[in-house]
């Protein structure tokens, strides 16, 4: 992997890609790939878990925790990845 750092000085966990029709995000650090898979285990499992864990059908506050869990990391996800990158060198 090539090292990417940051103005600061910190090393970057993404660079960035930008295409006249498309602006990607691809891990370039061991803590880029960890937060990655993080979230998406965490995205995949804990709203699930959170429908599955009635025996009835789910209730009202149910489906806006099931939001919540999507909604909420997703947010702090892409908001961490912006701030954790740089843009990809030519």
């Amino acid at each position: 992997m090539t090292d990417y750092r940051l103005p600061g000085g910190g090393r970057a966990w993404f660079v960035s890609t930008r295409t006249a029709t498309s602006y990607r995000l691809n891990p370039c650090s061991p803590a880029g790939w960890w937060s990655l898979i993080g979230y998406c285990l965490f995205v995949s499992v804990a709203p699930t878990a959170i429908l599955l864990a009635g025996g009835d059908s789910p209730s009202g506050t149910r489906w806006v925790a099931f939001g919540a869990t999507i909604v909420l990391p997703s947010i702090a996800f892409i908001v961490t990845a912006f701030r954790m990158s740089v843009p990809a060198r030519r």
